[in-house]
């Protein structure tokens, strides 16, 4: 990983441990990148440290993400932008945890609208889904809009954190209260369109976590 002095943007090579205080790259925290079956990659992701001058380096974690909307324009430049204005505007303001990364997304949303009117035609309209997590070794507050998953590896069980924001939790709604079978959520042709997005538009469905969560000895948590 090659960390980037600004704002803590890793590529997804593999490096050597670098010390950081509490957290160590490549033992307490890491980033991958696969291709997949698509032809270009429209994810971006960054660490950043945000510890404070008291503090040892690496006690606190700023991890976002991003997954650029492949049916839009630009997905790639979205999910780079509201990553990369999400972290300056973390590390700008005084406010709480969770109010930051609030705040900060809102700020990086509407970059996106900016660059969006910058472009002034309907067909450049971009979009990303967004997840942005503050982690310390005891404890993890959260944002995200979309579909992008945060998950607890916990014991011997993997559990959603974040709210998805596709349609499949109203499917399975539908489900438990008998209207479809669960094969037929499952092969429901809009199970995956979201009701949420980062568009540069208002956001009107944020998932925040606003106490922390406490974390356990052996926790491990995964932002997809």
């Amino acid at each position: 990983m090659t960390p980037v002095p600004e704002t803590g943007v890793t590529s997804s090579d593999a490096a050597p441990l670098l010390p950081v205080g509490q957290l160590l790259i490549e033992r307490d925290f890491a980033g991958r990148q696969f291709l997949g079956t698509r032809r270009m990659q429209e994810d971006y992701y960054a660490f950043c440290d945000m510890s404070t001058a008291r503090e040892p380096r690496g006690s606190r974690l700023l991890v976002a993400l991003g997954d650029g909307l492949g049916a839009r324009v630009g997905g790639n430049v979205a999910s780079y932008l509201i990553v990369d204005s999400f972290i300056k505007a973390y590390r700008r303001s005084t406010l709480s945890t969770a109010w930051r990364l609030r705040v900060a997304l809102e700020s990086a949303n509407e970059k996106l609208h900016d660059l969006s009117a910058k472009l002034a035609t309907e067909q450049a309209t971009m979009g990303s889904t967004f997840v942005g997590v503050s982690a310390t070794t005891q404890s993890v507050h959260w944002v995200s809009v979309g579909d992008s998953p945060m998950f607890l590896f916990r014991g011997d069980t993997l559990k959603r954190l974040n709210a998805d924001h596709s349609l499949a939790p109203i499917l399975d709604e539908r489900v438990r209260l008998g209207d479809l079978t669960v094969e037929e959520a499952a092969r429901h042709p809009d199970r995956h369109i979201r009701q949420s997005a980062c568009l540069g538009q208002p956001l009107t469905i944020v998932d925040a976590q606003m106490d922390p969560f406490e974390l356990r000895s052996g926790d491990i948590l995964i932002v997809a």
